[in-house]
């Protein structure tokens, strides 16, 4: 199992942020151009006038121009994506005159050529940067050539450059005879450029004789081997398991003071000798920011036996606190690849850590089971940290998976299953959240901590009047006065609304009466109840009434709130007059700005849709992303979503069997999201497939609905493979599903599945008569 990469902040992969911004040509670009500068294609187009084409290619290398992105971009990302659109349009421009306009490449200064190449260096660490480090090279070569600039000269820097290049493209036998050439044509080389190629061939295998053979070409110039020189000798001949030569070289060669005081501290222990001197060669590779090969020395290492685990810690806060998150995720496979347990366990913390600082439930999970498809179990105090951090960002099905699994290995904190709870609730995943419950029912009982106390008496408070528990509400409620928690008012509202919820207006009037009588008077929840109330009691919507108690509520001083306009708005028509004018109202209402509020409005609208247009132009308006085709004043604006918007437009969909291509795009994009659906979607999506003979996909979803709920398929979910089979008059088929799926993993049989198999029996004996 791999983790996805979508978090790493690569300018390769964050260019891919803003795909429409880097597809727009900025100038007239009628080039088309294919791995680096040797392919173009020549569109058809008018060309771009001569004069203004050099000035606008100048002016971008000196004063580059920079687009307005999006404001939800970071700095860090913006300036990504601004660079690579910088290097777009030089490269392109570059092109045109190159193929149309060769002229103009004659009147480039050596500044102008310097500056252009300048632009697509990059990290060679980066493996994203192969792109512009090719067109660097390239556009070397040309000047190389020496046909197309006349007023610049390829140079001995330019030549040490494109060894530079050729080396860190893994161009081997490029790099190799650009080295020979430059030694025949030069005196003395810079010795960066030697070690550039002993980097490239200690990072193959069997190169030994070439790298013998520069070293004897370095003796005959009198140049000795440099740290890096040595450094790359050592890892080839440790790669081969040649230790003993590798050990004799490093006592022949430690031109760096470290070195020196190694091979004089352990003259008799070549092992030792190796083990310490990679550690100063990593923390070199460390400083010179190449963090791959820290990676491929720790590899070295692990595979040697030797100690690894300072290596690992330094190359793990390197890569997190330097955005280099890409390669903390390679290390943490590396690990698991080499059966590093207790530096596979170090990785996935820090990194799980990481995730969750920034908020990234998603890919904090995917490390989390990572590590559980490897049979690695983390700690406690990683897991229910993890666990916390899902539930307070309400990823309720990820949150539900944890505390199974944290139950099943660990004994759940107190602490973490109020939170499951708070989370199960505010998401309104009731009957989960009735599972946790009398867990938390129980911690009110022990002494612990008045902040957590609160939170779970407003979230049973919450749980009862959201299924009409009016038992578990008189527990609560007497817990909550015992210890003093001064929830009395919170209390009784959640009564009124317990009442509300199992239909019972009149004692619903009673609790209203209670809060007015022993509080200090209602507030805005509770006159929101009321109107409530008014609804359920007439059955009709009686406007004067409701306008009665908006009356009422300004004169007892309480302002009605986002949430009294969003309940009155659920009591008008779709597209009445009055609704669009709530609509209107909240779009203004101070409080519009936050997500909350918008994501509400957003699912009030797409709901409107659901009922006058079909499911797959309102997936269409969805998938478009314009929140002005919602409200048309907010023009250009996202669509905000939470797990009920995509709850809601599932649901549309999956009603007909006919929309299950959209239903699975939807899911697609949820999933890209980081929100996970919960098994009920799952098994409306599986139903619909069995029915149009899509069986072997349907099944793939029940693998991934155990994967991502941590629920295993029960009866109910093979249920919807044998109605699919019988929907298709394939009883043999759906009885293979009850002996071959249900039978043989010891699934219980439910009534359902027995009269299920009683009919396949009936129309199995009437096919044979």
């Amino acid at each position: 199992m791999s983790i996805s990469r979508e978090s790493w902040k690569s300018q390769k992969l964050l260019a891919q942020v803003c795909g429409q911004c880097l597809s727009k040509r900025i100038l007239v670009t009628p080039v088309k151009f294919s791995r680096g500068l040797g392919t173009q294609s020549v569109k058809e187009s008018s060309p771009t006038p001569v004069p203004s084409l050099l000035e606008s290619f100048r002016q971008e290398l000196y004063q580059p121009t920079h687009n307005d992105l999006a404001l939800s971009y970071s700095p860090w990302v913006k300036k990504a994506i601004q660079r690579r659109q910088g290097r777009k349009r030089v490269l392109n421009m570059y092109q045109l005159m190159k193929n149309r306009h060769e002229s103009l490449l004659s009147q480039l200064s050596q500044t102008d050529i310097d500056l252009l190449v300048q632009k697509f260096m990059t990290n060679p660490d980066d493996p994203s940067s192969n792109g512009p480090s090719t067109e660097a090279f390239e556009i070397l070569q040309d000047l190389k050539e020496g046909q197309l600039f006349t007023q610049a000269k390829f140079r001995q820097e330019e030549m040490e450059l494109m060894i530079y290049l050729a080396s860190e493209l893994k161009l081997t036998k490029r790099a190799l005879s650009l080295l020979t050439e430059a030694t025949e044509q030069y005196d003395q080389l810079n010795i960066s450029s030697y070690e550039s190629v002993f980097g490239l061939l200690a990072s193959q295998k069997k190169q030994m004789k070439k790298m013998e053979y520069w070293l004897q070409h370095l003796e005959k110039v009198g140049l000795q081997p440099t740290k890096s020189i040595v450094r790359s000798v050592v890892l080839s001949k440790l790669m081969s398991n040649q230790l003993e030569e590798a050990s004799a070289f490093l006592r022949k060669h430690h031109p760096a003071d470290a070195l020196t005081q190694l091979v004089n501290r352990h003259i008799e222990d070549p092992r030792e000798l190796l083990d310490n001197a990679l550690n100063v060669f990593a923390v070199d590779c460390l400083e010179e920011w190449r963090l791959n090969q820290t990676r491929h020395i720790y590899s070295i290492k692990r595979e040697l036996g030797m100690s690894t685990s300072v290596i690992v810690k330094r190359l793990m806060d390197k890569a997190l606190f330097t955005g280099h998150v890409h390669t903390a995720e390679r290390m943490l496979k590396d690990t698991i690849t080499m059966e590093d347990t207790a530096n596979a366990l170090t990785c996935s913390k820090r990194l799980i850590q990481w995730y969750v600082s920034q908020k990234n439930i998603k890919h904090a999970m995917l490390v989390w089971e990572q590590m559980e498809h490897n049979g690695l179990i983390i700690s406690q105090d990683v897991m229910e940290g993890l666990l916390v951090h899902a539930a307070k960002l309400k990823y309720h099905v990820d949150t539900m998976k944890l505390y199974r699994r944290c139950n099943h290995l660990y004994p759940t904190s107190t602490e973490a299953s109020i939170y499951v709870l708070q989370c199960m609730v505010r998401s309104k995943a009731f009957t989960n959240a009735t599972l946790v419950g009398p867990e938390v029912e129980s911690a009110l009982d022990k002494n612990i901590k008045p902040h957590l106390a609160r939170i779970a008496c407003k979230a049973l408070f919450s749980l009862s009047a959201q299924t009409g528990d009016i038992n578990l509400f008189e527990r609560v409620f007497g817990l909550s006065e015992k210890l003093k928690l001064s929830l009395t008012h919170r209390g009784l509202t959640s009564l009124t609304a317990t009442y509300l919820k199992l239909g019972d207006v009149e004692l619903a009037k009673q609790a209203f009466q209670t809060v007015a009588s022993h509080t200090e008077g209602p507030d805005v929840v509770d006159f929101n109840l009321l109107m409530r109330m008014i609804v359920l009691e007439d059955g009709k919507v009686d406007y004067e009434k409701i306008f009665d108690v908006l009356k009422h509520m300004d004169l007892v001083n309480v302002s009605p709130n986002e949430t009294t306009l969003r309940t009155m708005a659920t009591f008008y028509k779709s597209q009445s007059e009055m609704q669009d004018s709530l609509y209107q109202k909240l779009l203004q209402h101070p409080s519009s700005v936050s997500r909350f509020n918008q994501i509400f409005l957003n699912n009030l609208a797409l709901s409107s849709l659901l009922t006058r247009i079909d499911i797959s132009k309102v997936a269409g308006v969805f998938f478009r992303n314009n929140r002005a085709e919602l409200f048309p004043n907010e023009k250009n604006d996202r669509i905000l979503v939470n797990g009920i918007t995509y709850k809601l437009l599932l649901d549309a969909a999956n009603e007909d069997r006919g929309h299950t291509s959209i239903a699975e795009k939807l899911l697609k994009d949820m999933l890209s999201r980081g929100l996970k659906p919960t098994r009920d979607v799952y098994e409306c999506i599986i139903r619909n497939l069995a029915k149009k003979g899509k069986i072997t996909k349907a099944r793939k979803y029940i693998a991934q609905m155990e994967q991502d709920t941590g629920e295993k398929a029960n009866a109910a979910t093979y249920t919807k493979l044998i109605d699919g089979f019988l929907y298709l008059k394939k009883p043999l088929l759906a009885k293979s599903v009850i002996t071959e799926d249900i039978i043989k993993n010891n699934i219980p049989l439910d009534d359902v599945v027995e009269e299920k198999l009683k009919k396949i029996e009936r129309i199995l004996k009437t096919r044979k008569k």
